[in-house]
This record gives structure tokens, C-alpha cells and sequence, in this order.
């Protein structure tokens, strides 16, 4: 094993004096935070700000400032959103941000005569972000967001970060929530384009495909037929009755033609297949011969079946 690595470097053996010595000249400070944050890499808003907000108190450790509480707090994430602002205002508007510091023509001429953003009286305010001078700036009852809302670029990743941020959080007040704070061009077109590639908002929206319908048989379309000539029958119940001081349970035995949807009602006394063969007997006495008879497999259609076949 190396001996640097158990005993530490040769010159800590010697006197302080003698130590090497390294010149900072050539070192720079970082004037601003996102130059060393890749915001290109982050699939979220809230992600891409937190850790802005981590760099942010990292960079007040280099400068010496001490914090108590380790946790992040409001203020830093607010100085992270502001850093987070004029990065993107930098990158994606700068002929505007120029026009917005200066006030001069030269900059109006820099910048694109048909902008909205000129036209939306931009300023830069103390912290170097650029807002927009709006026509409520007397109502003081409202927040500074909302009479001077922060420009941003419609053509931003990280715009669009914060677009789908608001709309995982807010789903239909979308645009009421951002025009509080923001001013983006074309916002409901970017909107429709987070909507598309939303899971959620897809499963909303989709439409249920219904299913394809079978072709009706023969005996459901067979007109010029006496009714019940084609019928089905089936039990509901039980159902309980008073019968004397007794509660009894009695079922429905239900009869259906086919044809005209018709239906014909019978009280059974029991699910045994003697009970509907007197329920059967009754329906043919009341309404006639039947050509043939559905039912599903309960064991005194089966019955009946069988016993009627002998007979």
C-alpha cells in the first residue's frame, strides 16, 4: 500500500512556514448559479429548482455565510426561482432584456420590431428579472406577481418544465393559476401540446371504443309469430313473504318472448323442478303452445327437461 495514503503528504511533517504555497489569482467566481447547472438533463420543474436552490446555499458556503439550519428554506428557493428566471430570460430573450435595461433605441432596434414581449412594457426590477409593466399596477391589494408578472419565453425547455409542473399540479386551472405570475406567449398552445403527452389527461379524453354487435338469431327476428312462441325463462328471487305468522320465501319464475320482449310472471314455491313444471303449465294454459323453450343450466330446467321428454 502507498505510504501517502497512511501517512498523509510529506510537506505536514514540516514546519508551516515551509508549506507549498498556491496563488488563487488565476481563480474566477461564478457570477451566476445556472451556469453550472445543466438544466437541459431535468425532466421537471420542481427537480431542476430544488437543485438550484442546493447550489444556491452551496455558493453562500464559499462566501463564507453560515446557516443554522441546513433544511432549505422559502428564502432560498425564492432566490433560486429568481436565478432560474434571469437564466432563462438570458438565453431565450436577450435582444428584449437588453431593451428592458437600457431603454435605449439602439436596443429597440436590436430586437425584433413584431414582439410581444415589447409590447408588453418590459422593466428589469431590483433583482435583475424581467417583468412586465401592466395596466393594474395601482391595485395594491394585489400581489406583485400578478400586476407585474415575470416574462418568459414561449421557445424554453425550461418554460415548458414549468407549464407541466402547473398542470400536474392545478389539471383545469391551468392558465388562471400561470397568469397569476407569469406572462407566456402562447400559452394555451403550449398547454395543448403538455395535454397530448399527459397519461392522464389521454385517459380523460379517450373515447370508448364499442363493441362490435353480433348478428340477432333467427329466432329473435322471426315476425308474423304468435307471442311467447320462442321464449326464455329464469328465476329471482328469494323473496320473503308473510304467510299466516310465517315467513315464507317464494321465488319468481320469469317468462320472456323473444320476439316482442313481452313477459310473463309466475310465483314459485320452491326452486324444486315439480314447482316449475305447475309454473310451465299455467304459462301454456295462459298463453299457448310454445316452439321452443331457453333457459340456462339450473337443475330443475334440466329436470323438467327430462322429465317432459319421457312424458
Amino acid at each position: 500500500m502507498n505510504d501517502r495514503w497512511m501517512q498523509g503528504p510529506q510537506f505536514l511533517y514540516m514546519k508551516e512556514e515551509d508549506w507549498p504555497y498556491t496563488s488563487r489569482e488565476n481563480y474566477h467566481a461564478i457570477s451566476e448559479v445556472v451556469s453550472v447547472i445543466p438544466t437541459s438533463k431535468f425532466e421537471s420543474w420542481g427537480k431542476l429548482l430544488r437543485v438550484t436552490a442546493y447550489v444556491c446555499r452551496y455558493m453562500d458556503a464559499l462566501r463564507g455565510i453560515k446557516r443554522e439550519n441546513l433544511a432549505l428554506s422559502s428564502e432560498v428557493f425564492q432566490r433560486a426561482e429568481r436565478v432560474l428566471y434571469r437564466h432563462i430570460q438570458a438565453e431565450s430573450l436577450l435582444s428584449e432584456l437588453e431593451f428592458a435595461a437600457s431603454l435605449r433605441k439602439v436596443a429597440k432596434k436590436t430586437a425584433q420590431c413584431s414582439s410581444i414581449i415589447l409590447s408588453m412594457k418590459p422593466y428589469l426590477n431590483e433583482n435583475g428579472v424581467m417583468r412586465s409593466m401592466s395596466r393594474i399596477n395601482n391595485a395594491k391589494w394585489l400581489n406583485i406577481y400578478t400586476r407585474h408578472p415575470v416574462i418568459l419565453p414561449d421557445n424554453n425547455r425550461a418554460t415548458r418544465l414549468l407549464i407541466r409542473h402547473y398542470h400536474d399540479k392545478f389539471r383545469h386551472i391551468v392558465v388562471n393559476e400561470i397568469r397569476k405570475k407569469y406572462f407566456i406567449p402562447k400559452l394555451r398552445q403550449l398547454l395543448i401540446r403538455v395535454r397530448k403527452h399527459c397519461f392522464r389527461c389521454k385517459m380523460n379524453v379517450a373515447k370508448a371504443t364499442p363493441p362490435e354487435m353480433a348478428i340477432l338469431p333467427e329466432v329473435r327476428v322471426s315476425a308474423f309469430t304468435p307471442p311467447f312462441s320462442y321464449s326464455t325463462v329464469d328465476y329471482g328471487g328469494p323473496f320473503d313473504i308473510v304467510h299466516g305468522r310465517k315467513i315464507e320465501k317464494r321465488w319468481i319464475c320469469l317468462f320472456t318472448c323473444l320476439v316482442t320482449r313481452a313477459i310473463h310472471i309466475e310465483i314459485a314455491y320452491t326452486c324444486s323442478t315439480d314447482s316449475f313444471i305447475l309454473c310451465y303449465r299455467n304459462f301454456l294454459c295462459r298463453r299457448g303452445t310454445v316452439r321452443k323453450m331457453f333457459s340456462d343450466r339450473g337443475t330443475n330446467f334440466i329436470g323438467a327437461e327430462k322429465l317432459l321428454k319421457t312424458t
